[in-house]
């Protein structure tokens, strides 16, 4: 992953993520749920939009630029959260075997 942009206001962070991904550029967001931390939280400062797909930044900061920009080779969102998604649940039943594993030593 590679930082794009960064933003204060929650509103705008979520607007430039819908943008990108319309686009089919999957952006990460971090501190999401969080919101810019005050205080000695390092990287906590901002929402930041990260691209997913390393090279696809140049095509994510072009469309930043550009409205009427168009990648080349946009990813198909439904299909890459979804094998987002599997390949989480199948670390987290990894996970659950190895606990299980463990209990019974």
């Amino acid at each position: 992953m590679k930082i794009l942009a960064k933003s204060i206001d929650k509103t705008e962070a979520y607007a430039l993520k819908l943008k990108l991904e319309l686009l089919g550029i999957p952006i990460y967001l971090a501190n999401e749920h969080s919101g810019p931390g005050v205080g000695a939280l390092i990287g906590a400062d901002a929402y930041t939009l990260w691209v997913e797909i390393d090279e696809q930044l140049l095509c994510a900061q072009k469309a930043l630029e550009s409205d009427s920009y168009v990648p080349k080779n946009p990813i198909d969102m439904e299909e890459f959260r979804s094998l987002q998604e599997n390949t989480l649940q199948r670390v987290r039943n990894k996970c659950r075997k190895l606990g299980n594993i463990r209990s019974t030593l």
